[in-house]
């Protein structure tokens, strides 16, 4: 599921910055990327 929001996120990103006009910047539109772990062998005790 979480996989599936995120694949549509930036599919409507993408399509906003295909428009003519597309301002990131000045719209203040932006994302980040981090890793994460989900796995219970890295995480802290």
């Amino acid at each position: 599921m979480f996989a599936v929001a995120m694949a549509t996120l930036l599919a409507e990103f993408n399509t906003y910055l295909d428009r003519p006009g597309a301002g990131p910047a000045a719209d203040l539109v932006g994302y980040r990327q981090h890793a994460m772990c989900s796995a219970g062998t890295n995480s802290p005790r």
